[in-house]
């Protein structure tokens, strides 16, 4: 059995997952140490555990009723790069081969993780990483010269390279990872035998908020050319009788009866004679009516929710670099949309990234958004924001920015969904009365 010491790597500093513990609690939340309040990352962690939305439940569920605790040794206020050590955390508490320790000194391994996880198990990028190695030094210095193994661990590709790229104190393992399966594989973690499914690559169109359950209401069209029979009956039944009351022969049964409608004539009205106006005295008196002004109609409201997507350009005489460490502000260029379901695709030797804006309109609505990568891949969290998980009330502008990565063999290309209902999303599906948008974007270097 190896007792193993994992911390999250955080631009913070390194926050340690003490203790993983199932409660009866709806919801699974993030804690302080042995305290109670819930930390602002909780409901993000409740959707990465939960059945059907997080990879926890898949690789080691079922789980009975209720909730994860969670507990952790420094506040998480934002972003997703707790998931790779959540994740572990939770791969050798259900091991059972192994423990998790919270007094570093009694640890045999001690691990540090940055990056997300998705549902199939895929680590993806999330960028930051020698700031974060900076806030971690003064930590992995003392620890170097003990006697447990000590492993940094970050996602494959541009987080990997930035990782090996940085001065780290001797004696230090540094890992690239692409999923949790070989990484649990590396560190002789048991996982479960989970059958990873490749996400289909349909494109979804734009669902209707009609549910499809509803009887077909009638044409319009259809009742328009009842009733106007009804009223031909009618005007018919009316001139047959008027002629056999006089003197017109009535015709007989078998016969067949053409009618005719006759316009009624108009009512004579009484010509009305304008009384003429009295004369001014003084001419210079009589004051022209002011002109009427015309009544412009008011400029008609964007339709809400909405998705938008910006490319993120480096300036003239700047590199991407400079806006990924944040030293200068992108271009940002609108991509217009060419179909119902697809933006424009986005390319440009000065492209860093792009910026997904999500525009909700004044009024509180849950809205839940994610993202689906069909080729390719992005750095950064592919995490929505934190509002936008669908599990509370929100309103107003999100914007969401992801970089490109510095190499790219090949196209990036992914599908931005945005659910929104005016009760709570739980389990990202569309509930009665909810609408759901769907679009596909491609992004070439």
């Amino acid at each position: 059995m190896t007792e193993f010491a994992i911390f999250a790597l955080t631009t913070g500093g390194l926050v340690q997952i003490q203790r993983i513990s199932r409660e009866r609690a709806p919801l699974s939340m993030m804690v302080l140490g042995r305290g109670s309040a819930r930390l602002p990352v909780s409901d993000r962690y409740d959707d990465f555990v939960y059945p059907g939305g997080g990879p926890v439940e898949k690789f080691f569920g079922p789980f009975p009723d209720g909730g994860f605790r969670l507990e952790v040794s420094a506040p998480i206020d934002s972003g997703d790069s707790w998931q790779l050590a959540a994740f572990m955390a939770h791969a050798v508490v259900a091991a059972g081969a192994h423990s998790l320790c919270r007094d570093v000194a009694e640890a045999e391994t001690i691990l540090c993780l940055t990056g997300t996880v998705d549902f199939d198990g895929l680590i993806g990028g999330v960028g930051h990483i020698p700031e974060k190695l900076r806030a971690a030094r003064e930590d992995l210095t003392a620890w170097q010269s003990g006697a447990a193994s000590l492993m940094i661990i970050a996602p494959s590709g541009d987080d990997h390279e930035r990782l090996l790229a940085n001065e780290t104190p001797s004696g230090l393992t540094m890992l690239g990872a692409e999923n949790v399966g070989d990484l649990c594989a590396e560190l002789e973690i048991p996982l479960g035998a989970v059958e990873v499914e490749t996400p289909e690559t349909t494109e979804a169109p734009i669902e209707d908020d009609t549910p499809g359950d509803q009887a077909e209401a009638p044409k319009r069209g259809r009742a328009l050319e009842w009733s106007l029979m009804a009223l031909v009956l009618i005007a018919g039944a009316f001139v047959f009788f008027s002629k056999r009351d006089g003197t017109a022969p009535a015709k007989p049964p078998s016969a067949t009866v053409q009618l005719k409608l006759t316009p009624a004539p108009a009512a004579k009205v009484p010509a009305v004679v304008p009384t003429p106006k009295p004369e001014a005295k003084n001419p210079e008196a009589v004051k022209p009516e002011p002109a009427k002004l015309e009544q412009k109609q008011p400029p008609l409201e964007p339709k809400m929710p909405r998705l938008s997507v910006f490319e993120r350009h480096a300036p003239v005489g700047h590199a991407c670099t400079e806006v990924y460490f944040d030293k200068i502000e992108p271009e940002l260029r609108p991509v217009p949309l060419v179909t119902s379901i697809q933006f424009k695709t986005s390319q440009g030797p000065a492209l860093c990234g792009i910026l997904l804006r999500i525009e909700l309109g004044p009024n509180e609505i849950f809205a839940a958004a994610s993202l689906e990568l069909l080729a390719g891949r992005l750095v950064g969290s592919l995490r929505a924001p934190p509002d936008l998980s669908g599990r509370r009330l929100v309103k107003g502008r999100h914007d969401w920015p992801l970089d490109l990565p510095h190499r790219v063999a090949g196209p990036v290309r992914y599908r931005l969904s945005l659910t929104t209902s005016q009760t709570a999303l739980r389990k990202q599906n569309q509930p009665d009365g909810g609408k759901t948008i769907t679009l596909v974007h491609e992004v070439l270097r």
